[in-house]
């Protein structure tokens, strides 16, 4: 058996690179690279962010490359990556922007993940609706959504994974089913 881990909360505090250091030195085999720093988004003003995270950058390529033999270096490959998040907002003008950037970001995450060697890329699915209200219509979305991204899959040499989801019920304070978690 391998074990795995994502570098994603050490790398907020110490960098990507050191990360990956890190965890092989404490026995992980594998590393998952989360992709989420790929967007940064005001959320309270519904606007994207100036971003200069390395994998927003024109020599993105050359980063990943770098982790992966700082991973191949330290005896440890990365084995599945995880797009940035969320997938979609609301169709509505407020979010237009975030909308037209993330798929490019996913697309360009896929890449990433084929360069570092993972075979799996975990791509979270649309979830910007009440799930009970609309299980068919957020099925028929992600079907088109995942329609849209397999030629890059395929062209790259990665498998989508899908994320099971949960949702949040304010008024009773627990999670529930949403998208995928059925």
């Amino acid at each position: 058996m391998k074990t795995s881990t994502e570098i994603n909360s050490a790398a907020r505090i110490v960098g990507e690179e050191k990360a990956i250091e890190l965890i092989a030195k404490a026995g992980f085999d594998a590393w998952d690279f989360s992709m989420f720093a790929m967007v940064r988004y005001d959320w309270t003003n519904r606007c994207l962010l100036p971003n200069d995270h390395p994998l927003c950058r024109p020599d993105y390529l050359k980063f990943a490359r770098g982790l992966r033999n700082i991973g191949l270096d330290n005896g440890i490959h990365c084995n599945q990556s995880h797009a940035p998040f969320p997938s979609s907002q609301p169709d509505i003008p407020k979010n237009a922007d975030y909308n037209a950037h993330i798929f490019d970001r996913i697309v360009r995450a896929m890449e990433g993940a084929a360069l570092l060697g993972a075979k799996n890329i975990i791509v979270h699915p649309v979830q910007h609706l009440n799930y009970w209200e609309n299980q068919q219509k957020l099925f028929d979305m992600n079907m088109d959504f995942y329609r849209s991204l397999a030629p890059y899959a395929k062209q790259f040499g990665v498998k989508m994974c899908l994320e099971n989801m949960f949702g949040e019920d304010q008024r009773r304070g627990c999670l529930v089913p949403d998208m995928f978690s059925d």
